[in-house]
């Protein structure tokens, strides 16, 4: 990789959108190029694609045993196209690390909780915590191997801030109405529910394979995920709700 090309993919810096493949003749602009939708929609997909496989790889080598070789096989395009939406190993992991956590924070938005009264929406988020961290295991993986390094490399993530805002933000306004509404405690933060609805929804899913061998206990069996999940929903409750 020449000096120009390193230049055109400093950090941070968003390159131009790609033309798409030319598709079908009556998909095509009079230029006979994709039109600007088609070719906007084609690199939304191949930035994508990367993402998901270069979670994937992350999640299980680790950073410094990942192979950028591997993500773009998987993908089946050159490895210039990674350089070309991402840039060297680490701009793709912080845009992956990004992505992951963007995602969770995206289908928690989708609960409407500012719609819901505080302990139903506090059960909620619950719920869709407990089911994302099952449906979506390596995302814990990466969370596991970015501890391993002493979260290092997360610090650098050009939106870390907004990330915490929308992860605890919701939180402190579902506890602030239940506070007003006389049916929460005062002294609960934010940080308080988040810490128990990640620990209750993550660990299950980074130990089961150890509980499994060890203990003969499928923490993910369907029988202790709906105990699990009930206990959650149950000491959340008992932490927040007031109690007279």
């Amino acid at each position: 990789m020449n000096a120009q090309h390193n230049s055109d993919k400093a950090y941070g810096m968003a390159p131009a959108t790609p033309q798409a493949a030319p598709g079908h003749a009556s998909d095509l602009s009079d230029t006979g190029r994709p039109p600007p939708d088609a070719a906007a929609d084609s690199a939304a997909d191949m930035r994508r694609a990367l993402l998901e496989a270069g979670r994937t790889e992350f999640a299980n080598y680790g950073f410094d045993g990942a192979r950028l070789e591997r993500i773009v096989a998987k993908v089946g395009c050159a490895k210039r196209m990674l350089y070309y939406y991402f840039g060297n190993k680490k701009d793709v992991y912080l845009a992956v690390i990004a992505q992951c956590y963007s995602d969770i924070r995206a289908s928690e938005e989708q609960l409407n909780l500012d719609a819901l009264p505080p302990l139903q929406a506090l059960h909620a988020l619950a719920q869709k915590s407990f089911e994302y961290h099952e449906q979506n295991q390596e995302f814990t993986r990466l969370v596991l191997q970015e501890n391993f390094q002493g979260a290092q490399l997360l610090g650098q993530v050009s939106n870390t801030e907004l990330l915490r805002k929308a992860a605890l933000e919701p939180v402190e306004r579902i506890l602030q109405r239940g506070v007003a509404q006389g049916v929460f405690r005062a002294d609960v933060t934010a940080v308080d529910v988040h810490y128990l609805i990640s620990a209750l929804s993550s660990f299950r899913v980074d130990h089961a394979a150890t509980w499994n061998s060890l203990l003969q206990v499928d923490l993910l069996g369907d029988t202790l995920r709906t105990r699990h999940l009930h206990l959650l929903l149950d000491q959340l409750s008992r932490l927040v709700v007031h109690q007279p």
